[in-house]
This record gives C-alpha cells, sequence and structure tokens, in this order.
C-alpha cells in the first residue's frame, strides 16, 4: 500500500516568500489609495478641464443634457463638413483631421529617437497638431455661439450663473495653489 504524503504544519519556503509579496503588493495598493484620497480631501476631486484651455469653463458650465446636445451639434457640424468635402471630392483634408492625431504621435516619437535630434522636425509636427486643435476649437465655438444664440433669455441666464459661479471656483483654486508654492 502506498504511502501518501501528508501537509507539513509549516509553510514551504517559496510560500512564505508569495505570502509576503502579496503582503507588500496589498501595503503598497493601499498606500496610493491613501495618496491619492489624501489630496483629493485637501484639494477636492480632480477637474475635468485642465486650467490652461480657456474654453473648458464655458463646457462646464453647461448642463449635462446641455453637453449632450453640443456634442450632437458638433458632431452633425463634422459630419455636414465631411460630406460637404467627400462630394467635393476634396476629403483629404478630412482623412488627415481624423487620422492625424496618432499619426503625429508615431512622427514625433521617431523625432524624439533620431540621432542627431532635428528640432525642427519635432517643431514642425507639434505645429501640426497646434493647427489641429485650433481647427477643433474654432469649430466648437462655432457650434457654442450657435447653440448659446438659441438658447431662451432664462436658459441663457441660467448658463450665465453657472459660468460665474465655475469661474469663482477656478479662481479660489487658482489662489489656494498660489498661496501654497509661494516662496
Amino acid at each position: 500500500m502506498p504511502m501518501t504524503e501528508t501537509p507539513s504544519e509549516t509553510p514551504r519556503r517559496g510560500d512564505r516568500w508569495l505570502r509576503r509579496a502579496l503582503i507588500a503588493s496589498l501595503a503598497g495598493n493601499l498606500l496610493v489609495v491613501g495618496l491619492v484620497a489624501g489630496v483629493i480631501l485637501r484639494e477636492g476631486p480632480p477637474h475635468r478641464s485642465p486650467p490652461g484651455d480657456p474654453s473648458f469653463p464655458y463646457i462646464h458650465a453647461l448642463t449635462e443634457a446641455q453637453r449632450d446636445e453640443m456634442r450632437d451639434a458638433l458632431r452633425a457640424d463634422w459630419r455636414a463638413d465631411r460630406e460637404a468635402r467627400q462630394r467635393d471630392g476634396a476629403d483629404e483634408e478630412g482623412d488627415r483631421t481624423r487620422r492625424g492625431p496618432l499619426r503625429d504621435y508615431d512622427r514625433a516619437i521617431e523625432a524624439l529617437r533620431a540621432d542627431p535630434f532635428d528640432r525642427d522636425a519635432l517643431a514642425a509636427i507639434l505645429a501640426d497638431q497646434n493647427s489641429r486643435a485650433e481647427t477643433w476649437r474654432a469649430r466648437g465655438q462655432t457650434v457654442l455661439l450657435r447653440y448659446v444664440e438659441g438658447m431662451s433669455p432664462e436658459a441663457r441666464a441660467d448658463y450665465a450663473a453657472r459660468l460665474a459661479e465655475d469661474v469663482e471656483e477656478r479662481r479660489a483654486r487658482f489662489e489656494r495653489f498660489r498661496e501654497r508654492h509661494r516662496d
């Protein structure tokens, strides 16, 4: 009759290492969660908009339903523009605009890896990206103007009140930031 092995009372050496690794991983995760929670409790939750883009307060002040309507209006505007270019046989710009951002990052990575570094090549890529962003921003501003123009006076007043509140919150955050980072 074959002898069966009985489980040992003490964990094997590899099991102890695995247990320690799992405990260290858990401790690290808790540390990260604690740091994030501390930042949120001290400074408030992160906001959707980077502070440098002047269009974000206008979008942030819209209600969720209004943002959805704006997004739909912007998509419709892009779609109409693309269809017009296709009818005219000139959709190359639309193709460049839709696929360009990721292709530009690929080009930027190549430029960064090049030896010797070609500053002008990277500057041209950044200029292309900036131009595309300006085109998108201008289109968004046009759609926003059309949207606001179609609001009732009451809806526009509500929008202005939300915008004023958002701007004041941003001003207060900026002042808190300046106070914390004064030398």
